[in-house]
């Protein structure tokens, strides 16, 4: 469907936003959840945006707190940003739409990107 396609879409750009070399992206750049949403959003509008808002599909981006491969999968518990072990953030995509029913439907999609430098 269209909805799983644009949260694909935008979770593709997510990924490789996060492996990026970049000084503007990386994933220390997930680390501010709205600047990087709007960033994202400035970048991707002009090439799929458009097209989806014009089918009356939404999309929101919500971005974990830094867990490590210790903390059990615990994305609330603290984390000791020095530590040497790998980093991740859960990134989950939720694409809105109206059916054609009127009624009011979501899809949340998520990954997990990590900070393997």
């Amino acid at each position: 469907t269209r909805a799983v396609t644009l949260a694909e879409t935008v979770l593709a750009h997510v990924l490789a936003d996060a492996g990026s070399a970049d000084a503007s992206l990386g994933f220390a750049a997930l680390t501010d959840a709205a600047g990087y949403e709007a960033a994202l959003r400035t970048r991707t509008d002009p090439i799929f945006g458009t097209f989806y808002a014009g089918r009356g599909l939404t999309w929101s981006l919500t971005i974990e707190p830094v867990t490590t491969s210790e903390s059990s999968g615990d994305w609330t518990a603290a984390v000791d940003l020095s530590a040497t072990t790998p980093q991740y953030r859960r990134v989950t995509v939720t694409v809105s739409w109206t059916d054609p029913g009127g009624q009011a439907r979501t899809l949340d999609l998520a990954v997990i990107v990590a900070d393997l430098s």
